[in-house]
């Protein structure tokens, strides 16, 4: 006889998912947890035994993966998200879960751009502060590598201000010195909008 959990309190839905060996359902909200104990709950790993590794390298080994044929209203917003991430959509960390099945479904109207983070490597820390800097991004000053690369990569987590106004005051030697103190190449032949393009966006995106 199955179980309608719609029936049970919050309290009761965590002791089953907990007895299930379900992880990451403390946090979840009421709705979330009858998602993921009519889906097949994912058991912890024994300590002993070698982990199993997601069938997608994207994929968050700590949410569950949906099961094929799943409806994506069905799914957590956690799970939501992982997928907008596989799809490279941009924003989605902040997106409610109605926002995420749109965005999913449209095939995300804004994609993050591919970047090679081998070339990151040798790439002074400094040079990418300043490249996250210029993108408008706030509390890059106590980011490590990962972060500012992971920023550049996948937009701001969170954005000051457009500084276009204060670029726009500058002139063209200004705004080439600029340029050369964040280590953009090229920037001696650019114009003024080429300039301004180059501080917002940062020279590695």
């Amino acid at each position: 006889m199955s179980v309608k959990y719609e029936k049970l309190t919050l309290k009761d839905l965590r002791e089953k998912a907990k007895s299930k060996g379900c992880v990451g359902y403390s946090k979840m909200k009421k709705e979330d947890i009858i998602v993921l104990l009519r889906a097949t709950c994912p058991k912890k790993r024994s300590k002993s035994k070698s982990p199993v590794m997601s069938s997608s390298p994207s994929w968050n080994p700590r949410i569950p993966q949906p099961q094929k044929g799943v409806k994506l209203e069905e799914l957590t917003v956690e799970q939501l998200r992982q997928k907008a991430k596989e799809k490279r959509c941009v924003g989605y960390r902040k997106m409610k879960k109605a926002d995420l099945i749109n965005e999913i479904r449209t095939g995300c109207k804004r994609v993050s751009k591919s970047v090679d983070r081998s070339k990151f490597k040798k790439v002074n820390i400094d040079k990418l502060r300043s490249s996250v800097k210029a993108k408008g991004c706030v509390g890059y000053s106590k980011m490590k590598k990962e972060e500012l690369v992971s920023q550049l990569k996948d937009g701001c987590t969170k954005k000051s201000k457009s500084p276009k106004s204060r670029y726009e005051k500058l002139s063209v030697s200004e705004l080439r010195v600029k340029v050369q103190k964040q280590g953009c190449p090229g920037y001696s032949k650019m114009n003024r909008e080429e300039l301004i393009k180059r501080l917002n966006k940062g020279c590695f995106v």
